[in-house]
This record gives C-alpha cells, sequence and structure tokens, in this order.
C-alpha cells in the first residue's frame, strides 16, 4: 500500500524529529529550522493510517532550492517513499529556482541518483539543473 505524500502539518513536527533523529548527526535539520519549514509549507510527510513514516524539508539557500533533509522509517524503506518525497519537495521549488540535493550519506547520496538528479558543478541538481 502506497503511503500518501503530504504537506506537513505542525501537528507532526514531533514524528518528524523523531524520523530526523535517525540522519547523521552532521546531517540532522534543526528544531527551529524544521519548524520554519513547515510553516512555510516546505516540508513533506509520507502518512500511512495517521503515522508519519517519512519526512523531507528544503528551502531557499544561496539563490538554490536545497532538499535539506530526508528520512523514511527503516521498515517503509524500499518502497519508493524516498523518491516520492523528493518529487514532492521538488515540486514546492519555486519556479525556475535549481534544486540541489544536500546527499548527506551514501543512501542520500543513492537516492538523488535513483530520483533523476545529476551532478553539477559538483552538486546533486535536478534534471537540467532547474525545477520541474
Amino acid at each position: 500500500m502506497d503511503s500518501p505524500i503530504r504537506l506537513a502539518l505542525a501537528m507532526d513536527l514531533p514524528a518528524m524529529l523523531t524520523l530526523g533523529s535517525s540522519i547523521a548527526a552532521a546531517h540532522r535539520i534543526s528544531w527551529a529550522d524544521l519548524q520554519i519549514a513547515v510553516r512555510m509549507s516546505n516540508a513533506v510527510v509520507a502518512d500511512e493510517a495517521g503515522a508519519v513514516v517519512g519526512m523531507g524539508a528544503a528551502a531557499v539557500q544561496g539563490g538554490k532550492w536545497r532538499i535539506l533533509t530526508l528520512a523514511v522509517a527503516p521498515e517503509h524503506r524500499r518502497r519508493r517513499l524516498g523518491t516520492q518525497l523528493v518529487e514532492a519537495l521538488v515540486a514546492l521549488a519555486p519556479h525556475r529556482m535549481l534544486v540541489v540535493a544536500y546527499p548527506g550519506t551514501v543512501d542520500a547520496a543513492r537516492l538523488a541518483s535513483a530520483a533523476g538528479f545529476t551532478t553539477i558543478d559538483g552538486e546533486l541538481c535536478w534534471p537540467g539543473g532547474k525545477s520541474a
């Protein structure tokens, strides 16, 4: 059963923070940044039967739409949730803004590559370097 991807809500923050704690410490998003992303509708979650099983957040940084964090609960991996979360974040990108991934781990880099990102000037960028 596919989990629906939706915009994150304030009530999702505790579950998002818990999921985010599974990410390598150097690549975690702070509670404050996560709250800002949710308030600005720059965060998405995978929701299965009312439980947050995946999440991602993005923001404009340095003139680029940067995917800041992405996490899927271990028991829900290998079901394309990560790819669906990336696609949802790309869809939120401001028109014609360069979309880049922040590959904090080998898994993140593999996921970005599988989702169609390519390397441009040392950064993983959405195909063609522009948002869809």
